[in-house]
């Protein structure tokens, strides 16, 4: 597998630290964020692979930082941690249930979602070539 840097999202520490252990186990490089601020100032800084929202989050907080995400431009997938099953959350591209397991199928999907776009014969593999610059309202997110 190549290196897959994921940006790790919520407002619970000790809920991010076991996480990125998982992550990390199944050979993800991930980077926590515990707030929305810190959140915009890694994705700003650095080009991640894939964004996991914790379950910790609020969905309106949610909302507001994936709108800012694809206001930016980016179409970085964004997978939504649930604590019920079959829950869904609209903005993101996968929702996924919490256990390990299917965390990670649920990270999996999405990251073929970006290789193979739906209506694709083949994917280009440049699609992480683009440069994006977000927008520079952080007030919108960080309210």
């Amino acid at each position: 597998m190549a290196l897959t840097l994921v940006l790790s999202v919520g407002l619970d520490p000790e809920v991010l630290g076991i996480r990125n252990i998982v992550l990390q186990s199944a050979g993800y490089t991930a980077l926590r964020a515990t707030s929305l601020k810190a959140a915009v100032d890694c994705f700003q800084a650095l080009d991640f692979d894939l964004i996991l929202l914790c379950q910790s989050i609020p969905a309106q907080e949610k909302s507001r930082l994936t709108s800012w995400i694809r206001a930016s431009g980016s179409r970085i997938p964004i997978v939504s941690v649930s604590e019920k099953p079959c829950q869904r959350d609209a903005f993101a591209d996968v929702t996924a249930e919490s256990d390990p397991k299917a965390l990670l199928a649920g990270i999996e999907e999405a990251l073929a979602k970006v290789e193979a776009p739906a209506g694709w014969g083949v994917a280009s593999g440049r699609e992480k070539d683009a440069v994006v610059m977000p927008p520079k309202g952080l007030a919108a997110v960080q309210g």
